[in-house]
């Protein structure tokens, strides 16, 4: 005897948010911060931002690139995953504590962390978030 889906109850979704552009005018109501046109625009400031870092340029240079793929050819796993006892692989090599443009600290594999996209967009979107509320960008 098996359970009849249409006679489970779901559990209701959080009503809609006003978009975080409202006060701009925006009349979305949206279940993330940004509605989908205003969550593209500022994901695309935001990286328009991060390029005029110094850091920029490490990240997309033959250098990292050689690196990272040794790094995640050696840790093939997700980290975060595998603490959590999943087993999800690897798409990026993560940085566990932040460089914050610190050269040393870039280059430094001891900092260095496998990560899948998911969990590496979970952390850096936290973190888009607290350095928004802290005023700074």
């Amino acid at each position: 005897m098996g359970v009849n889906v249409a006679e489970v109850a779901t559990v209701p979704k959080k009503p809609k948010k006003p978009c975080a552009k409202f006060s701009s005018g925006c009349p979305n109501l949206t279940h993330s911060r940004f509605c989908e046109i205003h969550e593209k625009q500022e994901e695309k400031r935001y990286i328009e931002t991060r390029k005029s870092e110094p850091w920029w340029k490490w990240l997309h240079s033959r250098r990292w690139r050689k690196a990272s793929r040794a790094h995640k050819a050696e840790f093939p796993l997700c980290a975060e995953c595998e603490r959590s006892g999943r087993t999800t692989a690897v798409a990026v090599t993560h940085h566990k504590i932040p460089h914050n443009g610190n050269y040393e600290l870039f280059w430094d594999e001891s900092n260095w962390e496998s990560r899948c996209n998911p969990c590496h967009e979970l952390e850096h979107k936290q973190d888009r978030f607290k350095k928004k509320e802290k005023g700074s960008d």
